[in-house]
């Protein structure tokens, strides 16, 4: 039996964590926690597998923070869902490691390797999360926990195949600036299109699996950007909840087989270099091995010179790279991200640079895409991170036409690039109609001019 095989013979298994109810309450550092019950579900192969079913599941909860605590368990395989209301898990930051063994206490299935350093913020009554199975012996990743339940571990299979029929991101692996252009891991020229999140901070309800799905595989997207919100109450008021959903979009990415901007949504970056710089170290520290991941340092500089943006740029850059980090990083330029003829003057030091132009079709038009050219002819690797149909305050007239002309530029120039904004704000630049679900599954009803015109033009194809 071909372990790719194996996917397709697993049981759904599932743990979640729920809220108890009464007096059972644990205060620790002010934070008073209600999760009381762990609950296993069934996981176990076909008999005609051929695959050892496993006899006993070891149970690792890691608190790291705010204090340090490990809760084990271990629970022999009945056949049956199994219930543990015996653990008193408190609120914290924790890492949940699962080992499955045979009864000769031979390792069968265990957490994948970069779901042993994931960090999961438990801070409310249920808490809901993923976690990957791999075959302890090859690392196979045959599994991901995912319920449509209120609790939190539950295998479901990620990936039967990896032949012609895998994910975008299993056929291009990690991507390069060469030449001009995005390649892939054959070398192969490739225009990435999809959609960037509205701030994470103030749209934080689209931030879900959903969204990533619809966009993944109703809308035929090859890219998601999370534009993670850093000042006005983003990241340098909230940063653990915004990592948090950071993390959450990279891992529905991940499981979706698509593409994902980590972006530093800031007009301001050079102001509080400090902490871009201990941000990215984490971001490229977790994904230096995930090909899905392209990291953004800077979204728009506003009144930063080149050589300020430039220096900051190549700060950071250095930051991602001695992670061992080796993926495609967009760098923004002054006025909005559209002075990329600056940059061409002068590029960042490092081979795997694309540079951010941004536009809004209402507004930036020729004289915009002379710029842009200017720095193609140069050799510059663009890479279109956000762009609207209207006018350059996300708002006001839609422009169709002048919309046409830029999409064709980019198709000409194998531009990859992500619309703004997947987002219910009532605004032109908006997909969504106000009230429009956040859980995805959008109708053509729910979509607005310019969500309709950029689904159509995504779902054109992808190479």
């Amino acid at each position: 039996m071909k372990l790719l095989q194996v996917a397709s013979l697993l049981l759904i298994t599932g743990i979640y964590l729920q809220g108890c109810r009464g007096r059972d309450k644990i205060t620790d550092d002010e934070q008073v926690s209600q999760l009381s019950t762990v609950r296993i579900g069934q996981f176990s192969p076909k008999q005609s597998s051929g695959i050892p079913n496993w006899q006993k599941m070891d149970l690792v909860l890691q608190r790291i923070s705010p204090s340090e605590e490990t809760i084990n368990r271990s629970f022999e395989n009945k056949s049956a869902d199994i219930d543990d209301p015996g653990v008193r898990v408190t609120y914290g930051t924790y890492r949940f490691l699962l080992s499955y063994f045979d009864q000769s206490n031979m390792l069968l299935y265990e957490s994948c390797q970069d779901e042993k350093q994931k960090e999961h913020l438990i801070n409310q009554p249920e808490y809901r999360t993923q976690v990957r199975i791999c075959l302890a012996s090859t690392g196979e990743d045959i599994g991901v926990v995912d319920s449509e339940a209120n609790v939190v571990i539950e295998p479901e299979i990620v990936n039967q195949d990896k032949g012609e029929a895998s994910s975008f991101v299993a056929k291009h692996g990690f991507l390069k600036a060469v030449n001009g252009n995005i390649v892939d891991q054959n070398n192969q020229i490739v225009q990435l299109k999809g959609m960037s999140l509205f701030w994470s901070h103030w749209s934080s309800q689209f931030w879900n699996g959903d969204v990533v799905k619809t966009l993944a595989t109703d809308w035929n997207a090859t890219l998601i950007r999370a534009a993670m919100g850093v000042e006005e109450g983003g990241y340098l008021t909230n940063p653990q909840a915004e990592k948090d959903r950071v993390n959450l979009i990279v891992e529905q990415a991940i499981k979706h087989g698509i593409y994902v901007i980590i972006d530093w949504h800031d007009h301001q970056a050079t102001n509080h270099p400090d902490q871009a710089l201990a941000f990215f170290s984490e971001m490229a520290e977790r994904y230096a091995d995930t090909p899905n991941v392209i990291f953004e340092v800077f979204n728009e500089p506003i009144q930063q010179s080149w050589p300020e943006v430039k220096s900051y740029a190549e700060t950071i850059i250095s930051a991602i790279r001695s992670k061992g980090a080796k993926q495609l990083v967009i760098v923004g330029s002054p006025t909005w991200s559209q002075r990329v003829d600056l940059a061409a003057d002068d590029p960042v030091n490092d081979s795997n640079v694309a540079y951010t132009l941004h536009f809004y079709a209402a507004t930036h038009k020729q004289d915009l895409r002379d710029k842009a050219q200017y720095a193609i002819d140069k050799g510059l690797t663009l890479f279109v991170t956000e762009f609207g149909v209207c006018d350059a305050s996300g708002n006001g007239t839609i422009d169709l036409a002048e919309t046409d002309i830029w999409m064709a530029f980019l198709d000409q120039h194998n531009i990859s690039w992500a619309n703004w904004s997947l987002n219910d704000k009532d605004e032109s630049a908006s997909a969504l109609k106000p009230g429009a679900s956040p859980q995805g599954g959008w109708t053509d009803n729910d979509l607005t001019v310019s969500g309709a015109y950029i689904k159509q033009k995504i779902a054109q194809g992808k190479n």
